[in-house]
């Protein structure tokens, strides 16, 4: 199973959310997966109607950095003021430059940018919690309280 499939079906499984056929390839777009946000919870109404995601299986010597964060965001842009919330889902870790990155389209674009890394996949099979629980659970760690 590709990654990119297990994130369909991860956030597939959270109650209220539609994964939305694939989206079209453009040389504007390289979303791997957007969500139609339908769930009647309070907290996930907070996330927007759209919610994108990029999915990146990059190894360990490959961290996110600030140009995926940014790329992630600009593409996000395309559904406008729909989108509140962008996952940048790896297989890696991010890097110092990229977590600024982060910060930065939160402050200039209203617009949250959450990275699941290597190390929130292993927490979320090692807790056996449930995918709306640890989604939850990580955009609250979010340094600045967008939600």
């Amino acid at each position: 199973m590709l990654f990119e499939d297990f994130l369909r079906k991860f956030f597939g499984s959270i109650e209220g959310f539609e994964v939305l056929p694939r989206p079209v390839r453009t040389s504007e777009t390289d979303i791997d997966i957007v969500i139609a946000n339908k769930s009647d919870d309070p907290f996930l109404m907070k996330l927007g109607p759209i919610i994108t995601i990029q999915a990146k299986n990059y190894d360990d010597e490959n961290p996110i950095n600030w140009h995926v964060i940014a790329d992630s965001a600009i593409q996000a842009s395309m559904y406008k003021s729909l989108t509140r919330l962008v996952i940048v889902a790896t297989t890696s870790h991010l890097s110092k430059k990229g977590k600024t990155m982060t910060m930065n389209v939160q402050v200039t674009h209203n617009l949250a940018v959450i990275v699941l890394d290597r190390h929130d996949w292993e927490e979320f099979f090692n807790e056996n919690m449930s995918p709306k629980d640890f989604l939850i659970n990580k955009i609250l760690k979010f340094p600045s309280k967008i939600f």
